[in-house]
């Protein structure tokens, strides 16, 4: 008995569901896709992370520092042996931004940090 009402059931969904109206990709959103590199001021080509913080800055974690893009340019934020508050170190693996909008930075050698 189960196993009729289960196929019953299957008949009357696979007959009301393509009565439903299907929406395409155009209806429901409009997509602007568009390439950034070193070209635009990515300090380099290779992309380890990337996260968007709060304020809508993305931030992309390269093997030659931090960027952080505001959808039209670039800052590029390095290590600065003079700077005592610089990122320690350009090789940056990876990027997340947490629940408190903190950005933690992690390094090839220096371990994990947050900004």
């Amino acid at each position: 008995m189960r196993l009729i009402y289960c196929l019953f059931l299957c008949l009357i969904l696979t007959e009301c569901l393509p009565a439903q109206k299907l929406l395409s990709i155009r209806d429901s959103l409009e997509l602007n896709i568009e390439l950034i590199g070193p070209e635009q001021g990515l300090s380099q080509g290779q992309i380890n992370g990337i996260a968007e913080d709060q304020e809508g800055y993305l931030w992309i974690a390269t093997k030659d520092g931090l960027n952080r893009y505001d959808g039209h340019s670039f800052r590029v934020f390095r290590n600065d042996p003079d700077n005592l508050y610089s990122i320690s170190e350009n090789f940056i693996t990876a990027v997340y931004v947490d629940s408190r909008n903190l950005l933690w930075v992690g390094n090839e050698f220096s371990g994990l940090g947050a900004l």
